[in-house]
């Protein structure tokens, strides 16, 4: 009786030696797996921090678009099957975003220069408290002063992005038929000038 125990024992034994020796390497993948998936999401909030930190002074450049954009993917959080998990620093910087997206959707068209200057106020605001919640997020301390204050943006190149957006408005103005282009003939062909002058030619 004590020798059959003896060999159900080493039979147990080898079968759980099997199994360590099948699914540990499948364990060790899907543990590897789970570590780079972290250090790439990691790596994604701070892309994201870092280049909304560089273009907090040119908020309408591509990039920070980008940046912006990419706040839902980078702090979205864990999914595994139908289970999906959130820090509370993740679930505040959704949220912040949520708030700025918004008051960026509001159309101003037809508002006094007063409330223009409000909602444009507003949004300042809003953007720097997304900005302060992805500073916890990623564990800086920053003081919110500083990410308002800090900021280092060249009188050029707000003279620059307000030229290229006149620009855009009024070609946009053109294109739409709203406004049209002003062309003051100077010349026509053959020598006649603009108030009916003939030219001479010159024997």
């Amino acid at each position: 009786m004590a020798a059959e125990v003896v060999e159900q024992g080493i039979r147990t034994g080898e079968w759980l030696t099997i199994f360590a020796t099948l699914v540990g390497p499948i364990l060790a993948v899907q543990v590897q797996k789970l570590v780079e998936a972290g250090r790439s999401k990691r790596d994604m909030k701070e892309s994201v921090f870092r280049r909304l930190m560089a273009t907090r002074g040119a908020r309408l450049s591509a990039e920070h678009v980008q940046a912006l954009n990419m706040i839902d993917i980078a702090f979205y959080g864990v999914r595994v099957f139908s289970f999906h998990w959130q820090s509370a620093a993740e679930k505040e910087v959704r949220r912040r975003w949520r708030d700025y997206f918004d008051s960026l959707e509001i159309d101003n068209t037809g508002w006094t220069e007063s409330q223009s200057e409000r909602l444009i106020e507003s949004r300042y605001e809003k953007f720097n408290a997304l900005l302060s919640s992805i500073a916890i997020a990623q564990n800086y301390d920053f003081d919110p002063v500083e990410l308002r204050r800090n900021i280092y943006s060249p009188n050029a190149h707000g003279t620059i992005d307000a030229e290229n957006n006149a620009i855009r408005s009024g070609l946009s103005k053109v294109l739409n038929g709203a406004s049209t282009i002003k062309m003051d003939v100077v010349s026509f062909p053959g020598g006649a000038s603009a108030n009916g002058d003939q030219g001479q030619s010159v024997g």
